[in-house]
């Protein structure tokens, strides 16, 4: 191999990568991987607004460990997929999704987000605030749900966080 054959071959990978040819996951899709990440979180609480529990769980790992606000202690991949094949979460849930940030390295990837529920499912109006967390590793083609945390925001920890509309 020549000299310049060498160093073509070294400087073409960066020089895709520098130029967008190449998105942070190391993908051609077009979509990065923080969209594709972003793009769940949003899927989710548009299917728990119509009362679909099943596309958290489904998309979820078998090694899933959240703790949600709800909870006492942190709950597993069984646990959710139980509560969801149960079909008791209630439609008419409106909550705004904000996005904080998605770091992403490799195959794993960390959403940070805020949440704003006005009406919780079955129709009772409330006025919470949740700090979210949800990691997330890629197995293949897809990105699975490993890992969450929630806390619900007292009214005296409230910030001046960005929050959108109700499922936006």
């Amino acid at each position: 191999m020549s000299n310049r054959t060498g160093v073509l071959a070294w400087v073409a990978p960066w020089w895709l990568l520098l130029n967008g040819c190449v998105d942070d996951a190391g993908t051609d899709s077009g979509t990065s991987a923080a969209e594709q990440v972003w793009a769940l979180e949003q899927a989710i609480y548009a299917k728990r607004a119509g009362g679909d529990t099943l596309f958290y769980s489904d998309i979820s790992s078998e090694h899933y460990l959240g703790w949600p606000a709800s909870a006492p202690e942190p709950v597993n991949y069984a646990s959710i997929r139980e509560i969801a094949l149960s079909g008791s979460f209630e439609p008419g849930e409106k909550i705004a999704v904000v996005s904080n940030g998605i770091s992403v390295d490799g195959d794993t990837a960390i959403s940070y987000y805020t949440t704003h529920r006005t009406v919780r499912p079955g129709g009772l109006k409330v006025d919470e605030r949740y700090e979210n967390i949800h990691v997330y590793v890629r197995r293949g083609d897809d990105w699975r749900l490993f890992g969450a945390l929630s806390r619900r925001l007292l009214p005296d920890e409230l910030r001046t966080a960005p929050v959108g509309s109700a499922n936006e």
